[in-house]
């Protein structure tokens, strides 16, 4: 039997987690590496904020967070789960690319981060797959 399908609430809490990430990755990526690359990290970081915009709006929020959603007003509306899906997938080959690119001139950390926010983004995306097609 394969690994477990996160729920929508544990997939908003890994975009969190990998937002963390890319914190750290910007940090360091801009003396590691080429500006292509840095942009490639930056699309992935924002591709990362869009999926977690999405998942907030559609995950289970406890009541505080709600109405606090209510008082402040956010005008900024989610993109629907199966574009967030569509694009935690587009994510994945964006991970990929940017895993290739990476090679011998940044450091071993540095890979070991971007490692863990295709992790991240490969269990949103398996999460977001199950909510969009009714698996469990």
């Amino acid at each position: 039997m394969g690994k477990k399908i996160l729920s929508l609430k544990q997939a908003e809490y890994r975009t969190q987690l990998a937002a963390s990430v890319f914190t750290f990755i910007l940090e360091k990526s801009p003396e590691e590496c080429t500006i292509e690359l840095n942009n490639l990290i930056l699309l992935a970081r924002d591709i990362n904020q869009e999926i977690q915009q999405a998942l907030l709006q559609h995950a289970p929020q406890p009541l505080l967070l709600t109405l606090l959603g209510y008082v402040m007003n956010r005008t900024q509306k989610a993109i629907p789960l199966d574009q967030a899906m569509y694009r935690a997938g587009l994510a994945i080959s964006l991970f990929e690319v940017i895993l290739d690119k990476i090679g011998r001139d940044c450091s071993e950390e540095l890979r070991d981060l971007l490692a863990l926010a295709c992790d991240f983004n490969q269990d949103v995306y398996h999460a977001l797959c199950a909510a969009v097609y009714g698996e469990e």
